[in-house]
């Protein structure tokens, strides 16, 4: 999903031929969706799943550099925390056993990879909070080595100033932790559907996620946190606060019956970038 970059470090002409050349490409689609010029293909999809490495007393284990290495699969990569793996699929065209097909490759990964795991003295774990996930396992030292992650971490505080993420959750007992890194995101791992639709469709297909979004978040969250017994969206309340990056502006699509138009693009306010 995200490609790596060779620095973490801008300068202001940096950012400045960053915003004009998000200009002239975000003219250029809806330029391209105006005239119609996206063909109406068969839909096609993905997915993605977040995992965690974990010792044998289940806490967090920051290790997938070596674990990649010794699994060698491009269809798995690291995450933001050295603890967190991404498994992919294949796209494929959404028809017959596609389904199926992409159960079966993931089941096929996940194998081979729990045998690698296993070599290494390591186990995984398909959830969205790792319960035994506390406030100390979230740091920079275990951030994944990519340039971009740092880059993320650097610019989102810059834009803060500074200003530390506070998280305060309190149920049935409190949770309340205070952050100067973007690891909180290490904390909540997902399960995500990549879906490619014809232009005409694009719209009810946005519309259609947005509303099966907000159930989905109910229903797929988690009543412990850092070893806290909060309530039953704790997940929904720790991802709330994670810090989100946009891509330094705001497209946010109206969909009706024309189709999906881009809002003009602008340099991203604090606001716009942190949701914390």
């Amino acid at each position: 999903m995200g490609e790596d970059i060779a620095t973490s470090q801008f300068t202001d002409e940096d950012f400045r031929l960053f915003d004009e050349r998000l200009r002239v490409e975000t003219e250029l689609l809806e330029a391209m969706c105006r005239e119609g010029r996206f063909q109406d293909a068969e839909a096609t999809g993905g997915f993605e799943l977040e995992a965690w490495l974990v010792d044998d007393a289940w806490q967090p284990a920051p290790r997938n550099d070596e674990f990649l290495r010794v699994l060698d699969n491009e269809m798995v990569v690291p995450e933001l925390s050295q603890f967190n793996l991404e498994f992919n699929t294949p796209y494929r065209t959404l028809k017959g056993r596609a389904l199926s097909q992409m159960e079966a490759t993931l089941q096929e990964t996940w194998d081979e990879a729990e045998a690698v795991a296993d070599e290494l003295g390591l186990k995984m774990v398909m959830i969205g909070i790792l319960p035994t996930v506390a406030g100390s396992h979230l740091c920079q030292e275990v951030m994944s080595d990519a340039e971009r992650y740092k880059a993320i971490n650097d610019q989102i505080f810059r834009i803060r100033k500074g200003k530390p993420i506070h998280l305060r959750i309190e149920n049935e007992e409190l949770l309340e932790s205070e952050h100067m890194d973007v690891m909180l995101e290490a904390a909540t791992t997902s399960f995500q559907v990549h879906l490619k639709v014809g232009q005409r469709r694009g719209a009810d297909y946005y519309n259609a996620s947005k509303i099966a979004s907000a159930p989905m978040s109910l229903a797929t969250s988690a009543p412990y946190a850092s070893a806290s017994r909060l309530s039953a969206t704790s997940r929904s309340q720790v991802h709330s606060w994670v810090p989100f990056v946009s891509s330094t502006s705001t497209a946010l699509p109206s969909a009706g019956p024309g189709g999906v138009k881009l809002s003009s693009m602008k340099s991203a306010s604090p606001g716009a970038m942190v949701s914390a």
